[in-house]
């Protein structure tokens, strides 16, 4: 039987699974006393192996643009500067009309009395 590599990085997972890296059993999340840890276990292969470089190498996306793994790599990456920075996005509230006719979108620091005026003439 081939050996196993241990993986916890779940996108690192989520791309070796899209490009067919052989699964050797069962994900499993171990609990202890520091939290919760997501293992995937991939076959030991030289692509698996290969891939696993690729998604380590830090210049793999730009020196790679034509293979379909950095693809896949720049994906998640985008992904996880997307999530990091949603904390700095504006919220902005969508509020219908009670006759479904007019929309309006008010920003979550619009003062008190703007808003006011804008649900005035929303329903009106």
């Amino acid at each position: 039987m081939n050996n196993i590599i241990n993986i916890e990085d779940i996108n690192l997972a989520s791309a070796l699974l899209a490009a067919t890296a052989p699964i050797a059993k069962r994900a499993e999340i171990i609990i202890t006393d520091r939290g919760e840890r997501k293992v995937f276990y991939f076959t030991d292969t030289l692509e698996t192996r290969e891939m696993i470089r690729k998604w380590k190498d830090p210049d793999f996306v730009k020196n790679n643009p034509e293979d379909p793994f950095a693809l896949v790599k720049a994906a998640f990456d985008c992904r996880r500067g997307i999530l990091s920075g949603l904390s700095r996005f504006r919220k902005i509230a969508c509020i219908r009309s009670r006759d479904g006719e007019k929309v309006a979108l008010i920003p979550e620091n619009c003062p008190e009395e703007d808003k006011m005026e804008i649900m005035g003439r929303l329903n009106s």
